[in-house]
């Protein structure tokens, strides 16, 4: 059975597969989070295609396999940048 999490985030790292995010008020753990997924509707894809390092995001991911390893975003919100 899947997971969902619902949470504040940070994106820490973008690479080619995966949107790397760090729990807001956490520094410890990275999660890497599918870019790219037939399940996206356009606006999500479009939304994730814009996120950069830094950004701070709401977010709802879904687990895609029983170990929790594997996620994908159900909903982004509230895109913001962090100001220095």
């Amino acid at each position: 059975m899947s997971s969902v999490n619902r949470s504040n985030f940070v994106v820490d790292e973008v690479t080619p597969h995966n949107i790397w995010l760090k729990m807001e008020g956490q520094s410890a753990i990275s999660v890497a989070v599918e870019r790219t997924d037939s399940a996206y509707s356009n606006q999500l894809a479009e939304s994730i295609e814009d996120l950069e390092e830094g950004d701070r995001i709401e977010a709802q991911l879904e687990s895609k396999d029983k170990l929790n390893t594997v996620w994908r975003f159900d909903d982004i919100s509230e895109e913001r940048q962090l100001t220095p």
